[in-house]
């Protein structure tokens, strides 16, 4: 997705790509961490894997589209 919005912008700096991409996977990383916190609870747990799971998919297009497009300004 994220290869997709950069080249749409016409950027292709792989090193870009690479530290963006690896920043992604950090903040990934502790959203699952506390989503799987909350998993044992009822109902809830539930729920908040799904929100976090949709969040984290929406906050990484709105940061790249972000990203990239002042990228592409410059």
């Amino acid at each position: 997705m994220v290869h997709k919005i950069a080249k749409s912008y016409g950027v292709s700096n792989l090193g870009d790509l690479i530290w963006f991409c690896a920043k992604m996977v950090v903040i990934s990383t502790f959203l699952k961490l506390f989503a799987t916190l909350l998993h044992p609870i009822p109902i809830l747990g539930q729920v908040a894997n799904s929100l976090v799971a949709g969040g984290f998919i929406y906050f990484v297009y709105d940061i790249a589209d972000s990203h990239y497009a002042s990228i592409a300004r410059r």
